[in-house]
């Protein structure tokens, strides 16, 4: 491939590279000029160390961008800024990424840099360590954001920096146009998910993968009738992603999929709301079609709902691809919903 000359692939409008682990030094290898000039090049998934110091690529034409498998730093980010077209983007963080050590903090006194026509953002932490704030965020500005994930292994907001956490936050309340927030944690602390709900009050959807039964979730979106003031005020549709508790970290045994009580709480509190916006529709994925039965208690508790207008969709997922779990995300992913072999990207990588 290095060989290629920078004029190879012309009409090319969609790549998926995945680089050999035995290519993993960046620093002296022969950088693969054949995408270089494929200006018809849109929608880029990559997995390989450091690519950008290898793999050149047209940034001004690309709207979509998938990254999995190397040190983010601000190379990268100097090549994104001239990315005008940049709609979709997925990038992997490590521990590398975080904290004075990374690296990242150096440009945080540059010029904001504006990605106007970003409208998807997800950030995969793969790390063992909790997801903190990655400092390029203070040196981007994301007007038109409309949907945000945060994949990782732990909380999102286990954040050591003073400061930083008020930062994160404040940095999401700006996000005026931001309706989709998806939350793919194995622990979802209540305090954790009301900073960030209270954040983020122009929310329509909350996506929601996690193996606990998401009582607390439930407890904390239920509407009070002796407090007018609410989390996500304006949601509309609620996504969860349903996973059989044998299959997802071992649990008690009986251990509820999805806690029925709380969700029945929760949607009645919505669904009877005089004032603002009701809950209009529940989204249930899964790959497993037993999980969408009408015995499971927290479908049954639903359908007194659905007759009274709740919408319900029932989404399996394909099993063509792969069967992993941690992916899962993808085939919900707003911004992937016309991009397969970008979904399988991430199937194909999944841990």
């Amino acid at each position: 491939m290095e060989e290629l000359p920078a004029e190879s692939f012309p009409v090319l409008e969609d790549l998926v590279y995945v680089d050999s682990p035995s290519d993993s030094s960046a620093h002296d290898r022969v950088p693969t000029q054949a995408f270089a000039n494929s200006t018809s090049l849109r929608r880029v998934a990559v997995y390989g160390n450091d690519f950008n110091s290898w793999l050149p690529l047209p940034w001004k034409h690309i709207s979509h961008l998938l990254t999995f498998g190397f040190l983010m730093d601000t190379a990268l980010w100097n090549n994104t800024k001239p990315s005008l077209e940049l709609h979709t983007a997925c990038f992997h963080l490590d521990w590398r990424n975080y904290g004075y050590n990374s690296g990242l903090h150096k440009f945080r006194d540059a010029p904001v840099q504006s990605l106007s026509r970003l409208q998807h953002l997800t950030f995969l932490c793969a790390s063992p360590y909790d997801v903190e704030y990655p400092h390029f965020f203070f040196n981007f500005d994301f007007p038109n954001l409309r949907a945000i994930r945060f994949v990782s292994s732990k909380s999102v907001l286990s954040l050591c920096e003073t400061g930083a956490k008020a930062a994160f936050l404040n940095k999401l309340q700006a996000l005026t146009h931001l309706a989709y927030l998806s939350l793919v944690l194995k622990f979802i602390p209540s305090a954790t998910a009301e900073e960030l709900f209270q954040s983020t009050p122009y929310l329509e959807t909350l996506d929601v993968e996690t193996p606990e039964d998401c009582s607390r979730l439930f407890h904390l979106l239920t509407l009070q009738a002796d407090n007018p003031d609410c989390v996500l005020p304006n949601l509309k549709t609620l996504v969860l992603e349903l996973h059989p508790c044998s299959q997802l970290y071992p649990g008690p045994e009986g251990k509820d999929v999805i806690n029925a009580s709380g969700l029945c709480s929760f949607v009645q509190s919505r669904r009877q709301r005089e004032h603002g916006q009701q809950l209009q529709r529940i989204i249930l994925y899964s790959s497993d079609k037993s999980l969408f039965s009408h015995r499971q208690p927290y479908i049954a508790c639903l359908q007194p709902f659905v007759e009274e207008g709740l919408a319900i969709e029932y989404r399996l997922h394909d099993q063509s691809g792969s069967t992993s779990d941690v992916r899962r995300w993808a085939g919900r992913d707003p911004g992937l919903e016309d991009w397969r072999e970008g979904r399988a990207f991430f199937d194909w990588r999944g841990e």
